[in-house]
């Protein structure tokens, strides 16, 4: 049996939309706070992994949608883009759904990774919401990992809410989004050499070397890699990318992970090119994009 796509049930004309929708729809943003957001998810709690879907095992006969409002956060940021949500120069609209993600008071998280996310680094799934909450207590953050899907009509009679404080700080949550979905694919050689070495080597050097280890996140704003290829590499050169002269310490420990990522690529056949260190102030757009993005997403730099 032939199953109507989602235009079929749409309304044809901008006036057949119920105008609370589309009056409340245009009063939203894209990074917009919302209060009381839903939570639910499709799972099969017999091969449950998250803690949530583990309390439906008894009751549940196979996969089913997970109403998990009873850990639903008390407020949800929307992820969709401005322009889909008023949908202001599309006749009629077509965007019945908005997406939102939960946002959680992480207070309790430890200090280091408080200030990273403070400062719009650390892991990248998360985003600080600086505006959001009024004392020392609270610490909003937007987990950008699930997107629940809403219709509009749910924003009849909402306000939005402020959580950054201005327009191109709340852009943030949208450029958070494309950095997550643009990760570019490396090879297996690439994760395992560059970025496992990468990842190891900050987590001991947070543990070993707590003030070297804030220096190096905050110094260093990005790393790159150039490749021939980044499916099929022979060569990768690494970049570090600073917004000024980064300090001895962190160069010393920048050449000393290198030189790790020297040795392991060796022994796979990828040979590490020298390091560069690249401000970028004076960067070329040129020279910056020949490099692509080495994720690491626990940690920063990204």
């Amino acid at each position: 049996m032939s199953v109507p796509d989602i235009t079929a049930g749409l309304p044809g004309e901008r006036q057949d939309w119920p105008s609370e929708v589309l009056t409340a729809a245009a009063s939203f943003t894209a990074g917009d706070v919302v209060e009381t957001p839903p939570f639910f998810y499709f799972a099969n709690p017999k091969y449950a992994v998250w803690a949530a879907t583990h309390n439906y095992v008894q009751d549940s006969a196979g996969p089913e949608v997970i109403l998990a409002n009873h850990v639903a956060p008390a407020y949800g940021v929307i992820t969709t883009q401005t322009c889909d949500l008023g949908e202001v120069d599309f006749d009629p609209p077509t965007r019945p759904w908005i997406s939102i993600s939960p946002a959680y008071n992480m207070i309790n998280l430890d200090g280091s990774t408080r200030a990273l996310i403070k400062k719009g680094k650390g892991p990248l799934h998360l985003l600080h919401l600086p505006k959001l909450g009024g004392d020392a207590t609270e610490l909003w953050v937007v987990d950008l990992r699930i997107e629940f899907p809403v219709e509009k009509s749910w924003l009849v009679g909402r306000t939005p809410i402020a959580g950054f404080a201005n327009e191109r700080d709340q852009r943030s949550v949208v450029r958070r989004l494309e950095l997550l979905r643009c990760r570019p694919s490396w090879a297996d050689a690439v994760v395992e050499v560059v970025q496992r070495v990468l990842m190891t080597e900050l987590k001991s050097l947070k543990a070993s070397d707590k003030s070297r280890y804030d220096a190096v996140v905050n110094q260093i704003e990005e790393i790159g890699g150039r490749s021939n290829s980044m499916l099929d590499p022979s060569f990768i050169q690494l970049a570090a990318f600073c917004h000024e002269q980064p300090t001895d310490a962190v160069r010393d420990w920048w050449e000393m992970v290198n030189d790790l990522i020297r040795d392991a690529g060796s022994q796979v056949g990828l040979t590490a090119q020298q390091p560069v260190i690249e401000l970028l102030p004076d960067c070329p757009v040129t020279r910056y994009r020949q490099f692509e993005p080495v994720p690491l997403t626990r940690y920063s730099p990204q």
